[in-house]
């Protein structure tokens, strides 16, 4: 009778499965991860699970070539499998012919390059771009490349001021519709692009709450302009007009803070069940980053807090929501400063 192995052995689908969300997961950390021993395992993950067994490595190969779209097109082709399969397996790399893991070791440190120049303020707009990339990247480098395009923007513009702001809100769209559209139906294997996708959808909807902030505040702008002119004399109100102004715009002030912190909500959500990983350039205090948020709340919270004498003043519900916006946005360091500033 012969001896039964006890040697367990995952079935080919499932193990291929795994393999192809591990490599999708370490392709998009490549981008994200910020310090860079935190990257090194997702830089490797081809080695890495290639190291393992013998089956794996096979896998691994094969989910490898479709991802990296290996051999390169300008790659000649080989003349029979034998010679292809010597060149997947050789480790020291051809000038004219890389073997697959240096082709994906290049390409993982492209991703990483890619990831760490979205947070660099001296990176030019061009280095983002898919020519930057030539012509023969992969599907899944291209793809990427708009990806790390659509969150540089969105980084650049909070320095901008607001008009610049919502213009490149409009561009980062544009991007993301083409993200979804017609680059993702490209990346093969199709599983592949699900975690790009789901990472794509949290920038649409940071991108999203970020112009409802901004346009949101230039309203509040205008309702606290018209209760200060309102208060210093400079307009002309008979006392009917004049109430109605104040119930008018303290009622409008209430509602769009209170939006503001509908706003803090869904971000802060967001960033917590952000799948996969965290949001790139996205930390608490992003959204009082963007431009003139934060000086705007600041701006409502003087001139609607209760002074003696001040004829309005906003619902207890807004006032905290008010007071709890301003602390979080307000940058750490800024707060450390404040607190150890001398009575």
């Amino acid at each position: 009778m012969r001896p039964t192995s006890t040697l367990l052995k995952l079935p080919n689908e499932l193990l291929s499965q795994i393999l192809v969300h591990v490599l999708a997961y370490s392709i998009h950390m490549a981008i994200i991860v910020q310090p860079e021993e935190d990257a090194a395992w997702h830089l490797r993950v081809h080695h890495t699970m290639s190291a393992v067994c013998y089956g794996f490595r096979e896998t691994m190969r094969g989910i490898s070539c479709k991802v990296f779209e290996y051999p390169p097109p300008s790659t000649p082709s080989t003349k029979d499998k034998d010679n292809q399969k010597e060149k997947l397996d050789d480790e020291d790399e051809d000038p004219e012919t890389p073997c697959l893991a240096s082709h994906v070791w290049r390409y993982m440190k492209v991703l990483r390059k890619v990831g760490t120049a979205i947070r660099d303020t001296s990176t030019p707009p061009n280095a983002l771009s898919v020519d930057s990339l030539g012509n023969d990247a992969p599907q899944i480098i291209q793809s990427y490349s708009l990806y790390s395009a659509i969150v540089y923007l969105r980084y650049q513009a909070t320095r901008a001021n607001s008009e610049i702001y919502n213009g490149s809100s409009l561009v980062i769209s544009g991007v993301v519709n083409t993200l979804l559209r017609v680059l993702y139906g490209r990346i093969r294997p199709s599983e592949v692009s699900v975690v790009l996708r789901r990472a794509t959808e949290d920038e649409r909807r940071v991108g999203d709450i970020g112009v409802s902030v901004v346009r949101t505040c230039a309203m509040l702008r205008e309702c606290v302009e018209m209760l200060e002119c309102m208060e210093s004399g400079d307009v002309e109100l008979t006392p009917e007009e004049w109430s109605l102004q104040q119930d008018l715009n303290t009622f409008k002030i209430d509602m769009l803070v209170r939006s503001l912190a509908n706003n803090n909500v869904e971000f802060q959500t967001l960033r917590e069940t952000a799948d996969p990983g965290p949001l790139p350039a996205a930390d608490t205090v992003w959204i009082g980053e963007l431009p003139e948020v934060l000086q705007t709340v600041r701006r409502v919270q003087d001139v609607m807090c209760e002074k003696p004498g001040r004829r309005w003043a906003l619902s207890d519900e807004a006032t905290k929501d008010l007071e709890e916006l301003v602390e979080l946005w307000t940058p750490a360091t800024e707060s450390t400063i404040v607190q150890e500033a001398p009575p």
